[in-house]
């Protein structure tokens, strides 16, 4: 089965990043081989699978070491390289999920998904433009 199809436990409607309701046992994504990811565009990634439903329940889960390292980053896990290790605003940030890892991974690369969010007016260059041109143009027929 592919892992383009997966299942969404949420008790509540998705309008904000998937990444808010983790450990609040609000939000997880099932893929079909029992792996659960915290967000639902990152589910190739290593890094945002925090589980398998298959070794272990919904609850050891979420309060797994991997699940509450991702929703409670701490400076010292994050690469030398990143403007976010040595941010003032490091913990406010994190703290208030102000950071889209998707776009963070679109614009710098997956080897630094610790980046600051693209946004973010101390972030660095993006590599691969991501074009958040809010204006939307008139296509004409």
């Amino acid at each position: 089965m592919s892992k383009n199809c997966f299942l969404v436990i949420c008790l509540a409607c998705i309008t904000t990043c998937s990444l808010f309701y983790v450990n609040a046992g609000v939000n997880g994504f099932i893929l079909p081989d029992g792996e659960v990811t915290i967000c639902e565009q990152l589910y190739w990634n290593p890094n945002f699978i925090i589980g398998n439903v298959n070794e272990n329940s919904i609850s050891e889960i979420w309060n797994s070491p991997k699940s509450l390292a991702l929703a409670n980053m701490k400076i010292d896990n994050i690469q030398e390289k990143s403007r976010c290790r040595t941010c003032t605003l490091f913990q406010d940030c994190f703290d208030n999920r102000n950071r889209c890892w998707v776009d963070i991974i679109k614009a710098y690369g997956e080897e630094n998904w610790d980046y600051p969010d693209p946004r973010c007016n101390k972030a660095p260059k993006m590599i691969f433009d991501l074009s958040f041109n809010t204006k939307k143009e008139a296509i004409m027929v």
